[in-house]
C-alpha cells in the first residue's frame, strides 16, 4: 500500500510541476448495496447505506476545452444483512470496507456565461486498505434461555 500511495503522490507532483493545474479537496459519498445469494434456509434482508468519503483532486488543462481530472480519494462501503424470519434464531452481519481510489477522467469543458459546465468520462483504480465484518447470532433455546454470539472478522 505504501508503494501505491507514494507512486500516486509522485505522479500528482510531477504533473502539477509541468502543467497548468487546479488543486482542490472534495467531499464524496457512496450508496453501498450488494447482491446477496443465500443457499440455505435463512432469508436475509439488506439495507442500502450512505457512507461518507473525501479526497484531493487535481485538474490539468490539456487544451482550451479539454482537461484531465485525477486525485486520490478515501471511500467506505458498508452492507448490513439481517435474518429475522425465525423468532428463535436471528442473525446479523455488518460489513465495512475501506478503500483508496485513484480516479482518472477526461473532461470537456463548456463555458456558459460566468460558469463552466463539463462532460467527462473515465475510470478508477481501487485498493482495499482494510475491512471488518461483525456477525451476531441470537438463539432462543427450548427452555427460554437466550444465547448471543458475536464474532468480528478483520
Amino acid at each position: 500500500m505504501k508503494k501505491m500511495t507514494l507512486v500516486a503522490i509522485a505522479l500528482f507532483i510531477a504533473m502539477a510541476a509541468s502543467a497548468q493545474v487546479k488543486l482542490g479537496v472534495q467531499a464524496i459519498g457512496t450508496l453501498s448495496d450488494a447482491s446477496v445469494k443465500v443457499t440455505d434456509q435463512l432469508d436475509f434482508s439488506k439495507e442500502t447505506n450512505i457512507t461518507p468519503g473525501g479526497g484531493f483532486v487535481a485538474e490539468f488543462d490539456l487544451g482550451e476545452r479539454v482537461s484531465l481530472r485525477t486525485g486520490i480519494n478515501y471511500l467506505q462501503h458498508r452492507l448490513t444483512l439481517e435474518s429475522k424470519n425465525d423468532p428463535d434464531f436471528q442473525a446479523t452481519a455488518e460489513n465495512k470496507l475501506h478503500y483508496l481510489q485513484l480516479p482518472v477522467n477526461v473532461l470537456y469543458n463548456v463555458p456558459v456565461g460566468t460558469h463552466t459546465f463539463f462532460v467527462g468520462a473515465g475510470g478508477f483504480l481501487n485498493y482495499g486498505i482494510s475491512g471488518e465484518s461483525v456477525q451476531t447470532i441470537r438463539e432462543t433455546e427450548l427452555d427460554g434461555s437466550v444465547t448471543v454470539t458475536t464474532e468480528t472478522l478483520k
